[in-house]
């Protein structure tokens, strides 16, 4: 089932779905809803900003029913877990279904509009989608040294190449199931139109996305 804003990223078995999530009507946020589990529903009971509860039901919802289409099974019936981060241990490691990994992202820039990315594929996959507006200030510090001073090289450009940047760690970290925050120092991802190469196995490719958005995916490397 297509959803309002859904879109599936153009390429050859991408495995790859964009949902703009202002375009997620009334009818399909029910939906959403109605299919969460118990876990789930646990969670968003904890918050309280409408903002954030409107979120995480479309981000979990969106993801149970893509997976269910492909597994040809209810959206409420995927069981989804997660592997143990590869770093400490902690319950943000890799994300899977019965046969399947995936990986979500969710993005927002500074007018309140969000974007979601979904990979999915039979070996662990990471994406991410920043918006530049929403990675001025400080986030060049939490990057490679290199990619540091490829940003100071661009100032006029150095927010749309910290947003890129961060795209393409974002995905990295996700891939290798060690998230952003946690793990070793940050890997020299680039900041030119082609990512950096050389990462152990696994590779990074930029995902075309609409707007100012950029966006990133990383898979293992396939003989």
């Amino acid at each position: 089932m297509v959803h309002p804003g859904q879109t599936l990223v153009p390429g050859p078995d991408s495995g790859l779905w964009l949902l703009d999530a202002q375009a997620v009507d009334h009818a399909t946020y029910k939906r959403f809803g109605h299919c969460l589990d118990t876990q789930e529903r646990s969670r968003i009971a904890t918050l309280t900003a409408t903002r954030w509860i409107r979120g995480l039901v479309i981000a979990r919802g969106f993801v149970r029913h893509v997976l269910g289409d492909l597994l040809d099974l209810a959206p409420d019936a995927v069981a989804i877990t997660r592997t143990p981060c590869t770093h400490c241990g902690g319950p943000h490691g890799l994300a899977q279904a019965p046969g399947l990994h995936f990986s979500l992202s969710h993005g927002r820039d500074d007018q309140a509009q969000e974007m979601l990315l979904l990979a999915v594929g039979t070996q662990p996959v990471g994406a991410d989608i920043a918006h530049p507006a929403a990675y001025a200030g400080d986030l060049a510090a939490r990057l490679h040294p290199r990619d540091q001073a490829e940003l100071a090289t661009s100032p006029d450009r150095a927010e749309h190449l910290a947003a890129l940047a961060r795209a393409r760690l974002g995905a990295l970290g996700k891939a290798r199931g060690t998230g952003l925050t946690c793990g070793p120092a940050p890997a020299y991802v680039g900041t030119s139109t082609v990512p950096a190469r050389g990462h152990d196995g696994w590779v990074i490719s930029d995902v075309e996305v609409p707007g100012r958005w950029c966006a990133a995916v990383a898979r293992a490397v396939t003989s």
